[in-house]
């Protein structure tokens, strides 16, 4: 099991990002993690905004 997460940061300021999906495969992931990486190039406030998306393996026997 993976999930996506995303950084987006500008300036100072940062904000974490991660939507409510569990990928069954790290392909998934990372097709998820392509077009979020597209959207957010093409949506960006400022020259200066930057963003990291990654994806992370999970167990599935892991507590809230």
């Amino acid at each position: 099991m993976y999930v996506m997460i995303t950084i987006l940061m500008l300036g100072n300021n940062m904000s974490v990002q991660a939507p409510n999906i569990v990928f069954n495969d790290m392909a998934s992931c990372i097709k998820a993690k392509t077009l979020q990486n597209k959207i957010l190039d093409l949506t960006k406030p400022d020259a200066d905004a930057r963003h990291v998306t990654n994806c992370f393996k999970i167990t599935p026997d892991i507590q809230a």
